[in-house]
């Protein structure tokens, strides 16, 4: 007992300084340092993700289960960017607590700017031994806050509900911060994609070159014959002048085509620098078997109004257009991926054929420029 009255005070006067201690630093930070607090653990089976800020920018990303991403209930999500967001719930991991004499700092930042993202997961409401699980269900198992990259740049802010103090996640292996990972805009997550439709699923293809009408066409498929082609007056040509390899070719094309940009608001005010005010060079107009059409217009790019040219030998940027989908917003696309289905008419037809060739001559120069 008297060795006890000894050592209690020394005992307790340790328990207190290390309290303190805990106090001082941690901030209620202290369980945020194991990297599975922000984590996500490969096994679990995401569901949803929802990205907004204080702006109303939101963006909410679900899985259709059967391998597709489904965003703002409108269309396909881009799997290059959620294989992007995935890759980095399950990787990422906490470098340190944002010191204390920045604490006040960074929350502030945190609510004023940061965006909030929310993670689903399948969960189930029973589970037994042997890896048995019953009743499905969708269950919110992460949300946490995203704030500004480090001042190294190295790191970004974050913050996990509830916490008491925000950290520093950096993805290990990689330099730079994950900011630009949670980005709540709704045209950074769409899918590239402007038509994705096999030949099997074509019905119709119209083209229109409106300075050359020779040049236009209409390719149209028939139940017995295959496909047909028809001159811009509509009368169809015979199959001993078209190129039936040629023709084929050009039908599949149409199963993947992507712009690389889309610009939102544009579709209803673009600017006059960036569309040209003569209209689209080219449009195509795609029908399906079940009779969905998509329209597409190209306009040329064109150099600021500066008097500037972007090449002696032509004024419009040769490598980039602007593509306008349903007369929707507009999209800069690259010729180098559309150019196989920019064909004129005379460049299906065969050899033996030159008197409507040397009539296209001008219209396929400019096609393949």
């Amino acid at each position: 007992m008297k060795n006890i009255k000894l050592w209690l005070p020394l005992v307790l006067s340790l328990m207190g300084l290390a309290i303190a201690v805990y106090v001082l630093f941690s901030d209620g930070a202290g369980d945020l340092l194991q990297s599975g607090d922000f984590r996500i653990d490969p096994k679990e089976q995401v569901t949803k993700l929802t990205l907004s800020d204080q702006q109303g920018n939101m963006v909410q990303i679900e899985n259709t289960g059967e391998g597709l991403w489904v965003l703002n209930n409108i269309g396909p999500a881009n799997m290059a960017a959620m294989r992007d967001i995935l890759s980095t719930l399950q990787r990422m991991d906490v470098r340190r607590p944002v010191p204390l004499e920045r604490k006040d700092e960074v929350m502030e930042q945190l609510s004023n700017e940061g965006v909030v993202v929310e993670v689903f997961a399948t969960s189930h409401w029973i589970s037994l031994p042997g890896d048995i699980r019953l009743w499905p269900r969708q269950k919110k198992i992460r949300t946490f806050f995203v704030g500004r990259n480090t001042g190294d740049g190295e790191a970004t802010y974050m913050l996990l509900m509830n916490a008491g103090r925000p950290v520093e996640i950096y993805l290990p292996g990689v330099s730079g911060g994950i900011k630009e990972v949670f980005v709540p805009k709704e045209h950074l997550w769409r899918d590239p994609v402007v038509l994705r439709l096999p030949p099997g699923q074509i019905k119709n293809i119209r083209l229109l070159w409106p300075d050359n009408r020779q040049g236009s066409f209409e390719i149209k498929h028939d139940a017995d014959e295959g496909y047909r082609i028809k001159n811009h007056l509509g009368e169809p040509l015979e199959r001993s002048a078209i190129c039936p390899e040629r023709l084929e070719r050009y039908v599949t094309t149409f199963s993947k085509l992507y712009h690389e940009r889309l610009i939102p608001g544009s579709g209803t005010n673009p600017p006059r620098d960036m569309v040209s005010v003569d209209g689209p060079f080219l449009e195509i107009v795609v029908t399906d078997i079940d009779g969905n059409e998509t329209l597409m217009q190209f306009f040329r790019r064109y150099p600021p109004g500066d008097g500037s040219l972007v090449s002696s030998r032509r004024d419009h940027d040769p490598n980039r257009f602007y593509l306008r989908k349903d007369r929707g917003d507009y999209a800069l696309a690259q010729y180098f991926v559309f150019q196989p289905v920019m064909r004129p008419l005379s460049w299906f037809l065969t050899e033996n054929d030159q008197s409507i060739k040397k009539n296209q001559i001008n219209q396929e120069n400019l096609s393949e420029s």
